[in-house]
């Protein structure tokens, strides 16, 4: 998306690709990228928010107290 923009690519102040004179093209396809990433990672979260309330409702196997730091 930066590099689409004509910035450069940096990675904690480093400059790994110099920015140039950009590419609408290129930044809209890392905005549909960034976009589905975020909803992708929230996806995860969910998930396996909802693996643990299957564990600890359903499978009633302690592994919420192991993630807990409980010893059983």
């Amino acid at each position: 998306m930066s590099l689409g923009g004509g910035y450069p690519v940096a990675l904690f102040g480093l400059e790994l690709i110099s920015g140039g004179a950009g590419n609408e093209q290129l930044s809209d396809i890392g905005h549909v990228i960034h976009g589905l990433e975020g909803k992708f990672f929230i996806l995860v979260i969910i998930l396996h928010i909802v693996a643990t309330l299957k564990h600890e409702w359903i499978d009633k196997d302690g592994t919420l107290k192991r993630m807990l730091g409980a010893r059983i």
